[in-house]
């Protein structure tokens, strides 16, 4: 009756051991990958992600989003380009490591705060000085426009040049279009900085959108919170060690159960630990196996929808390739640690067959 008792018990304790320590691997190695400050950060740098964002990403994204579908809509794809080539693109990339590294923190809970800040004056400067040659630029490579053309350019109110006027130099198109104020007015109303806290993003001082209206509405100013995302992350980081605990108590209640028979606690042990390591270890090498960054692109771009616009498929390639190095590295330690308890579980067969035929020969 005692034994029968003490089997019940063991089978009990061991059923909550198995997926206690299956679960533990899997949310140890993640969290170890994707809430690891440095191998997080250094996956980043290691795909050269701040510089893709800086040189190829951002501006293409912005030419895309302001420049003119037709002529005489929008701001010309051109004049956006020129600007952009001026841009600073190595203060850039470092701006945005710095505030990716401090956001990631907080949200991660290695910092208690967030003020990731972003001077803007020097981008506000390079748009001042770059956009009037970026104008020029434009508009001397316009074709010259026919007799036709210009008179029917004369006679309205808000022309939209799509050609060049072959009857005023560029400087008196550019004085009655006004684009030195223009570009005063549009500079004048750039903020400073751009602050980035732990529920809004904010512009110092507040974004206007017009010149009419400057004081600020405050709608669009509000970004996503990211107080939930943290708490969240801080207990997927904290489980972990709670199942780390909650393992060795079971597994010492396991050793109590058996009366401290080692060979017996040998035994229940190395068969709950390749009870527990097995799916892991056949899941993470079949990922490691099958997965590769195309496959993991294929699976993003289904999830979020994405467009076949260039820039957005320069974005989710680069997303794709952070993902699947933090990725493998994840699933590479769970393989590993699985692989540990394999081996002791192993000796810890051969420990018990030890103890067994030594009590035997006694």
């Amino acid at each position: 009756m005692l034994n029968l008792l003490r089997n019940f018990f063991s089978s009990v304790v061991a059923f909550f051991l198995i997926p206690s320590l299956l679960i533990f691997l899997f949310l140890n190695n993640f969290s170890n990958v994707f809430l690891n400050e440095a191998t997080f950060l250094e996956t980043l740098k290691e795909n050269k992600t701040y510089e893709a964002l800086a040189t190829e990403i951002l501006p293409s994204t912005i030419i895309n989003l302001t420049s003119a579908e037709q002529p005489g809509q929008g701001i010309p794809s051109e004049v956006v380009s020129s600007v952009i080539a001026t841009i600073d693109k190595e203060r850039l990339a470092e701006d945005l490591e710095r505030v990716v590294g401090e956001t990631y923190k907080y949200t991660v809970g290695a910092s208690s705060s967030l003020e990731a800040r972003v001077d803007l004056t020097a981008y506000t400067q390079t748009l001042k000085q770059g956009l009037k040659p970026a104008i020029v630029k434009y508009y001397e490579a316009l074709p010259a426009c026919t007799p036709k053309q210009e008179l029917a350019l004369q006679g309205t109110e808000s022309p939209t040049l799509d050609c060049r006027l072959q009857s005023k130099s560029t400087e008196e198109v550019l004085q009655e279009f006004e684009v030195d104020k223009l570009i005063s007015d549009l500079t004048a109303n750039a903020p400073n900085s751009l602050i980035i806290t732990k529920n809004k993003i904010v512009f110092d001082p507040p974004l206007s959108l017009t010149t009419d209206n400057p004081e600020p509405t405050g709608k669009n100013q509000e970004g996503p919170s990211l107080e939930h995302l943290r708490n969240l992350f801080v207990a997927l980081k904290n489980s972990a060690g709670y199942l780390l605990l909650v393992s060795g108590i079971l597994a010492i209640l396991l050793t109590i159960s058996r009366l401290f028979n080692f060979a017996g606690v040998f035994r229940w042990l190395a068969w709950t630990l390749v009870s527990a390591s097995t799916i892991p270890l056949i899941a993470a090498s079949v990922f490691l196996f099958l997965v590769k960054p195309q496959t993991v692109e294929s699976n993003l771009s289904s999830a979020l929808d994405a467009g076949s616009e260039t820039y957005q498929g320069a974005a989710l390639s680069l997303l794709a390739d952070n993902l699947n190095d933090l990725l493998h590295k994840a699933f590479g330690g769970v393989q590993l640690q699985a692989l540990i308890l394999i081996i002791i579980a192993v000796a810890l067969f051969g420990g018990a067959i030890f103890l067994e035929k030594r009590k035997q020969g006694s």
